[in-house]
């Protein structure tokens, strides 16, 4: 179990959470959090780590895929005392992408009519993201919508096609949907939230 020593629960969740509130303005544009000093834990990445250290307490529910250690859960609950929850009640969701998670995509909270802001926050790991194009493969998506003025280009790698696919179309019942942080093994984070308009080449 590791208990977090690096990160500052004021300066550092300040700052952090300014940055995940400009993703979410800006839906499409990657931003870089690998400057913050963290204590990870066995194999979850910084930008996932820092995500949980600076939105969860304990008014909050996750839930972690089975793709990661069972030291993710422990260090989540240690450090943030937020709720573990199966993940289609949970306010939030950690996924690898690069597998064929359509079935548990599907299943997590899109809201309701009444409370659709009570949708799910899925956070899907990736190779690495980009506004700029690989010289490797890369599933490029086109996004548009609210915070965007025309269209924003993300580049990524290492998702699986039929995960794309279905972001595509979940959200096409807005307001209900689940809101998006793709996050990549080099400490980056980029939005797409529910409102966002999917497109891929």
């Amino acid at each position: 179990m590791v208990k977090e020593t690096e990160f500052d629960f004021v300066m550092d969740a300040q700052r952090a959470f300014r940055t995940l509130l400009d993703a979410f303005s800006h839906p499409g544009i990657v931003y870089n959090v690998a400057a913050f000093e963290l204590s990870l834990p066995n194999g979850f990445s910084k930008a996932n780590t820092l995500i949980a250290l600076s939105l969860f307490d304990n008014n909050i529910s996750f839930s972690v895929s089975n793709d990661y250690s069972n030291e993710v859960e422990s260090f989540i609950m240690v450090n943030t005392n937020a709720r573990q929850q199966s993940f289609q009640n949970a306010d939030y969701v950690f996924f690898k992408g690069h597998q064929d998670i359509v079935s548990l995509l599907d299943a997590c909270n899109k809201g309701d009519l009444m409370y659709p802001e009570k949708n799910a926050t899925v956070i899907i790991e990736v190779t690495q993201i980009s506004n700029q194009p690989f010289h490797d493969q890369s599933i490029d998506l086109a996004l548009s919508g609210p915070g965007i003025e025309n269209t924003n280009t993300l580049y990524v790698q290492g998702i699986h096609p039929a995960n794309i696919d279905l972001l595509k179309v979940i959200n096409t019942e807005f307001p209900l949907g689940i809101d998006i942080l793709i996050t990549d093994q080099i400490g980056q984070i980029c939005a797409i939230t529910r409102s966002t308009i999917i497109q891929s080449n």
